[in-house]
């Protein structure tokens, strides 16, 4: 398994045990890993991926707004 897909896949496990249908946790996880692509790993010391499940989080929250 690579890093990437390692990630992605820890992305969609955090957010479906916070209560997010499927649907939302895979496209925020996507998002998360855009993030990911997207960060500088240096700056982070071993934060990058509390950094994408924020971003991650804060998608799916939007997701469940716009559908209610």
């Amino acid at each position: 398994m690579r890093p990437d897909e390692f990630i992605e896949k820890n992305l969609i496990r955090e957010l479906e045990k916070l209560g997010f249908d499927d649907s939302a946790c895979h496209m925020a996880a996507r998002e998360g890993m855009a993030h990911f692509h997207r960060a500088s790993r240096v700056s982070m010391k071993g934060k990058l991926f509390d950094e994408c499940l924020s971003v991650a989080k804060s998608l799916a929250k939007k997701q469940i707004s716009k559908r209610k």
